[in-house]
């Protein structure tokens, strides 16, 4: 299984979730889709790019993404919808790495925390044994759900992790972040993150009946 993680930049929301839901269902035809989710931003800390939204969807191999990305980028209806959209996607191929499988599911008030993670090539060994320990340490705390840490597979790329974590609300994810253990966990790569603090807004599944036509949930 391969996860692909966009993060778009729009000014129009409305017209990003429904360009989304428009796309998401023309991909849910194509061989390989497994599950579709858009996630919606709330509050940032230190972010270095303004990012609405972010999109995540499974797929079965990387190859199967790449013929369904192709076959979208020469369909005449998938590229006037994206054309008139106004979003900008930064798009990754990822493989879980550590922590649980995300968990694909509809609305819900819950919490999901998007950690983008900007490394040297250098710094990823030891990057990722500092998230183990760290999602050890949260993983004892009220309120935390679950945590998934993707790894690009695109070697030149600055964003060398993507950490999705959910939790019950967010003023139990701060009041962990703010214990003495979990800075000293982190504080080798306390600036090689962003965060979006997120929920999620739409889940697409696979084979949908309509593509490119009506509303965002």
């Amino acid at each position: 299984m391969m996860m692909v993680i966009d993060f778009l930049e729009t000014s129009d929301l409305q017209r990003a979730k429904e360009t989304w839901w428009a796309v998401s269902g023309y991909l849910s035809q194509q061989d390989g889709f497994q599950e579709g989710q858009l996630v919606e931003t709330f509050e940032t800390v230190m972010p270095r790019i303004a990012y609405p939204f972010a999109s995540i969807t499974s797929w079965e191999s990387g190859e199967q993404w790449d013929a369904a990305r192709a076959a979208a980028k020469s369909d005449p209806a998938v590229l006037d919808t994206l054309a008139n959209a106004g979003i900008r996607f930064t798009s990754m191929k990822m493989d879980l790495v550590d922590g649980r499988e995300y968990v694909f599911r509809g609305a819900s008030p819950r919490m999901v925390l998007v950690d983008i993670i900007y490394l040297e090539t250098e710094q990823i060994p030891g990057y990722a044994v500092m998230w183990s320990e760290a999602n050890d340490f949260m993983g004892g705390q009220p309120g935390f759900v679950n945590a998934s840490l993707f790894r690009n597979r695109n070697p030149d790329d600055p964003i060398k992790f993507v950490n999705f974590a959910e939790w019950e609300t967010k003023e139990q994810f701060f009041d962990a972040v703010h214990t003495q253990r979990f800075g000293e966990i982190v504080e080798p790569y306390k600036t090689n993150f962003a965060l979006l603090l997120t929920t999620r807004a739409v889940h697409r599944g696979k084979n949908a009946t309509s593509l490119l036509t009506g509303d965002a949930a």
